[in-house]
């Protein structure tokens, strides 16, 4: 309230602010919105496992083409079994594609990607532990192999058969336990 010395009229000023109850009717929309928006925000982890696992199957597939084009280069695309330098490292190759495990003279799939330490790999079908190795035709690579109810991971089989019956290799990608 402010007093107008001159005329000697009593003038009223409003205040600009918010009540109590207005705050209070804020806070508890803010709440509820925190809450419906939470679960979006939690889920993050999973988004990114599946765009990790996403990333390293691309890397596989673009490792399997430069590997079956050097192997084309070389001219063994077609061999049953056969070996090409890598980027410095020897590969076994089947059909033209790397060998899941590599088991004689070179190495295998695992040896021609560098993927970082989050993601692991192992050979076989089943579970991870111990890790099957020695004439495993297929390796998976993800999240908590060593449970087989989790599937978050790649799976790489390498071709089979021999000549005409040959076929050519599988990349799959299971995200369904990301």
């Amino acid at each position: 309230m402010a007093i107008n010395s001159t005329s000697g009229s009593i003038k009223l000023t409003s205040t600009k602010g918010f009540t109590l109850i207005e705050l209070v009717i804020v806070i508890i929309i803010l709440g509820i919105l925190a809450v419906i928006a939470a679960p979006k925000f939690i889920n993050l982890q999973s988004d990114a496992k599946i765009a990790t696992v996403q990333g390293v199957k691309a890397a596989i597939q673009s490792s399997l083409d430069l590997a079956y084009s050097r192997a084309a280069i070389d001219g063994v695309e077609k061999d049953d079994r056969s070996l090409i330098d890598y980027n410095g490292e020897v590969i076994e190759m089947k059909l033209g594609y790397p060998e899941a495990f590599g088991e004689n003279d070179g190495g295998g799939l695992p040896q021609m990607l560098e993927i970082g330490s989050e993601i692991d790999f192992c050979f076989g079908s089943g579970s991870c532990t111990p890790n099957v190795e020695v004439g495993s035709s297929n390796v998976r690579y993800g999240y908590d192999l060593d449970d087989e109810t989790i599937n978050c991971h790649v799976r790489y089989i390498e071709p089979t058969g021999t000549g005409g019956s040959a076929t050519t290799y599988t990349l799959t990608v299971d995200i369904t336990g990301c």
